[in-house]
């Protein structure tokens, strides 16, 4: 059995560091459900650089960066508006989701 978790937004800057610290390296699969595009998968079973919230800087964006000994792939989520987190019975992550305006969700499957 999984528990999902909402994370408040007050709190995304500190959940962004704390979850990178504790999965960073963790191989991961990349889910994009967008309403106009239809489901695409950027990224399959690579590791997990950064998760990284920008409230203000760029114009409030979530970002997930790829790489093992630096960034290869970064994927931007432009204005989220939910975040949450799945985890299993231990308390590891499983997995987060990512709601966006305009209706997008981003999935992140740590393996």
């Amino acid at each position: 059995m999984s528990i999902n978790k909402q994370i408040p937004a007050e709190q995304w800057v500190e959940f962004c560091d704390t979850f990178t610290n504790g999965n960073k390296g963790r191989l991961i699969v990349l889910e994009v459900l967008d309403p106009e595009l239809g489901v695409q998968t950027p990224v399959k079973d690579q590791p997990l650089w950064s998760l990284v919230y920008d409230p203000v800087g760029k114009g409030n964006d979530l970002t997930i960066e790829i790489g093992r000994n630096e960034v290869a792939y970064g994927h931007t989520i432009d204005f989220p508006n939910e975040l949450w987190q799945e985890q299993d019975d231990n308390g590891k992550a499983i997995a987060l989701e990512i709601k966006a305006e305009g209706g997008s969700q981003t999935i992140v499957r740590l393996l």
